[in-house]
């Protein structure tokens, strides 16, 4: 998921600095699952080494801290802490990536509150006149959705976001409205795993542009250039059926949602997003 980052007019003046991809989710508890990538920008004409040897890598929380040590030669720019790392809602963790000759990287974030998801249940039978309802995570810049289905042996992903600020006037403990799942007209039939996370402000950010969007530099990242944000991730296991005249009634575009439960409310920030691998 690290962004391999290059100047894009290679001039004589060219400073490289840390990269950096650090996402802390309640769901990894043992210290294999919260691996941090670490490596360092490149100039077009070079060719990228596998890791950044040597960084100081810190984590703290309150009187906690975190060391990060290099992993494997295998482990392409990973960076693995010295125990596991309990992580919940609310909490607060703060970031430190050093090596010489670098400047240092800083960053903090803020975990979301956790949420649930409310349909589809696991099992369940789902056709693209169906939807997504789920509690409204409080600390929440937005939700990301993917989708993923395997197929003949491939795996096949569909995501997008949706801001939370796009849900104006629903208190933080009520459901959201539905989100249709009608991006699935074009997947073909099969069992897929729906996966929402509600991410902080800084990994929201960074996937609706300031990463892979192109941007350079993340919010709350100083120092280097990269994200260091949090996430909520919930999943549920569904079957898709193709049902065409369900096609022909959707009402029309991705940014219309239908009612909620009590509520009619649009999202008109909903829009795909394309990311290369997710955790």
């Amino acid at each position: 998921m690290l962004s391999s980052s290059c100047e894009l007019n290679p001039e004589p003046g060219f400073t490289p600095v840390i990269n950096v991809h650090a996402l802390l989710n309640p769901a990894w508890s043992a210290p294999g699952d919260n691996r941090f990538f670490v490596n360092r920008t490149y100039r077009m004409t070079e060719s990228p080494d596998s890791l950044l040897w040597d960084a100081t890598v810190l984590l703290w929380h309150r009187a906690d801290t975190w060391r990060f040590s290099a992993g494997r030669p295998d482990s392409v720019w990973s960076y693995f802490p010295d125990r596991a790392i309990p992580v919940a809602p609310f909490d607060t963790f703060s970031l430190l990536v050093a090596k010489p000759g670098f400047d240092t990287v800083f960053g903090t974030t803020s975990v979301p509150d956790t949420f649930s998801l409310l349909l589809p249940l696991p099992g369940d039978t789902i056709t693209v006149q169906d939807s997504l309802v789920w509690t409204r995570s409080r600390h929440s810049a937005g939700y990301y959705i993917s989708l993923r289905q395997q197929f003949q042996g491939e795996e096949f992903d569909v995501s997008g976001l949706i801001p939370n600020e796009s849900l104006p006037g629903l208190p933080y403990d009520t459901l959201v409205a539905r989100v249709p799942l009608y991006f699935l007209s074009r997947q073909p039939q099969g069992a897929f795993t729906i996966r929402l996370m509600a991410l902080d402000t800084n990994y929201y950010d960074y996937l609706s542009g300031s990463g892979f969007g192109g941007g350079s530099t993340a919010p709350r990242l100083t120092g280097g250039i990269g994200v260091f944000g949090s996430g909520i991730k919930r999943s549920v296991d569904v079957y898709l059926r193709q049902d065409s005249a369900a096609l022909r009634r959707h009402p029309g575009p991705l940014e219309t949602l239908n009612a909620g439960f009590e509520e009619q409310v649009v999202v008109p920030g909903f829009r795909p997003v394309r990311v290369p691998g997710d955790q």
